[in-house]
């Protein structure tokens, strides 16, 4: 099997690899010292008007009345 230990790549892939780590930085950088373009940050709705609509099940009165006669249950 042939062995490819060039020493001509070694340099590249140190330079590549310090400048990944170095751009990761800076894009965290700039991340972290950028303003919320929010107006409102969270948990503050008092400037929120909210309608709430009674959603409750209204009472069926129209079906018939429930049996109420209990009838004994048959001995044996």
């Amino acid at each position: 099997m042939a062995q490819n230990h060039s020493k001509e790549s070694s340099p590249v892939l140190y330079t590549i690899i310090i400048a990944a780590a170095m751009m990761t930085l800076l894009f965290v950088s700039v991340n972290h010292n950028t303003k919320s373009p929010k107006s409102q940050l969270a948990g503050d709705f008092s400037d929120i008007t909210v309608v709430v609509k009674d959603t409750t099940a209204q009472a069926d009165t129209t079906h018939a009345a429930a049996d109420t006669t209990h009838a004994e249950p048959a001995k044996h």
